[in-house]
């Protein structure tokens, strides 16, 4: 994604829950392999604009998973929770 890669991942876990929130803003998600062939496809035959797009987003949603973000991220719950 930081590289501007389409995310196509299963619906499930992990990946479909933190990467794309259950969303299909910068990605696709599947449930079957028939499906991931599907998204894989309509990325490949998609509109220039449009996969231009999508891959800007997937780089600015790639920013979330920044080592800095998560340090400030879990310094800010840790003083929120000083005692747990």
């Amino acid at each position: 994604m930081a590289a501007g890669l389409i995310p196509v991942i299963h619906r499930s876990g992990g990946p479909w829950l933190d990467i794309l929130q259950r969303r299909h803003n910068f990605g696709l998600s599947f449930t079957t392999i028939e499906q991931a062939a599907e998204c894989i496809d309509e990325i490949l035959t998609a509109e220039e604009w449009f996969m231009d797009s999508l891959s800007a987003e997937a780089q600015e949603a790639a920013k979330r998973f920044d080592e800095q973000i998560f340090k400030d991220k879990m310094r800010r719950l840790i003083q929120l929770h000083p005692n747990s």
